[in-house]
């Protein structure tokens, strides 16, 4: 790795002693480079023309179009959320926020779709974000978005109208992305590719936005006081942990004794572009107590100095994979990518290294992105 990559990372990996532990791990296996996971969600997102995709960690993904300007209404969206029975959403983010009395038209090629005058208890009062459920609306707005060329969305706010044009090139190339990322290709459930095919088993995944979704015992042994490996060094700024970018998930057998919940955490202060994560295992045996789960190389075991940090985790819905994308710098043109898959070795979960990509230059090229650097392990 460069020596500029090296220096460009050593501020955050001070507070969380990366370099040591990073260093030591990768001199064991030969790979002189960071092991980074990935940015949250970034398999989720694409860019396909004037549209794009995004995901939570919780695999809730979006297809989403800006207006030309940024005035009344700024974003267009429709969501669709990881559980099958969740409606889809149709989603108006506005610059400032609704107040009662706004009205909104939406029209795709001239063609009205929807008329709404929003009433002093509506939900979306105080907000930007006006969200439409009922199914009939959303339905009939996604095959519209879908033929169309142009949506226009008019608010009339405080006496003043504003126009906001929209281009809907590239939204069926962002859908059917969308359909194979969560793994709906040739299901009733797809946006564009719609089959008959009856969908795999959802993955049990909830994004983490209260702290009363995570155990006290995990709270009080790795985060609460300065000295705590994950603390934002202020008990007042736990509330990093109700973003919404840390997420649990059932794994092994429900209600069985190898099974649990895996909690995933922001850890700490993070960088610019980098935060630092960590994995832990709430057996279903309550007489176990709750652990860190670690990373390992071919499987085996390290010490604590010497386990990799795990940065910036997304989930790959496909494929069962904890990824990593670690930037090297804002642009993501250098730095990390890499890929875990969880194991269970004799009642023990641990994430083993399955494959890491690396590109040192920080030079402008993307060079195909970083699923496609070249392998190093």
């Amino acid at each position: 790795m460069t020596k500029s990559f090296l220096f460009s990372l050593r501020p955050i990996a001070k507070t969380f002693r990366l370099a040591s532990r990073q260093l030591a791990l990768l001199a064991s296996v030969g790979i002189a480079s960071f092991i980074g996971i990935a940015n949250t969600n970034a398999g989720g997102f694409r860019e396909f023309k004037d549209s794009r995709t995004w995901c939570t960690i919780a695999l809730s993904c979006s297809v989403s179009t800006s207006a030309k300007a940024y005035n009344g209404i700024t974003t267009l969206s429709i969501r669709r959320h990881n559980p099958l029975s969740a409606p889809l959403e149709l989603v108006l983010e506005a610059k400032d926020a609704f107040s009662a009395g706004d009205q909104i038209d939406f029209l795709i090629d001239d063609k009205e779709l929807l008329h709404i005058e929003l009433q002093p208890d509506d939900p979306a009062i105080g907000s930007t974000n006006y969200v439409v459920s009922q199914q009939s609306v959303v339905d009939s707005a996604i095959e519209d978005l879908k033929k169309g060329s142009q949506a226009l969305i008019v608010l009339r706010k405080n006496g003043e109208q504003i126009d906001s044009q929209f281009s809907l090139a590239g939204t069926v190339a962002s859908m059917l992305f969308l359909d194979e990322f969560q793994d709906l290709l040739d299901t009733p459930y797809a946006f564009h590719a719609i089959g008959t095919k009856k969908p795999n088993p959802r993955l049990n995944i909830e994004s983490i936005t209260r702290l009363d979704q995570v155990p006290r015992s995990i709270l009080t042994n790795w985060f609460v006081g300065e000295e705590k490996e994950c603390s934002f060094f202020s008990d007042t700024k736990m509330e990093r942990l109700t973003f919404g970018d840390g997420f649990k998930m059932q794994i092994g057998t429900k209600g069985k004794s190898d099974g649990g919940t895996l909690y995933s955490l922001p850890c700490g202060t993070g960088g610019a572009y980098n935060q630092p994560y960590s994995l832990f295992f709430e057996p279903n045996d309550t007489t176990k107590l709750i652990s860190q789960i670690p990373f390992r190389v071919n499987g085996k075991a390290q010490a604590k100095q010497e386990m990799p940090d795990a940065w910036n985790i997304s989930w790959d819905f496909k494929n069962k994979n904890l990824e990593s994308f670690f930037k090297g710098r804002g642009l993501g043109d250098c730095g990390s990518y890499s890929r875990w898959s969880l194991m269970n070795q004799n009642g023990t979960y641990f994430f083993n290294l399955k494959e890491m990509r690396v590109k040192d230059d920080c030079d402008g090229d993307y060079a195909g992105g970083p699923t496609k650097w070249p392998k190093v392990n």
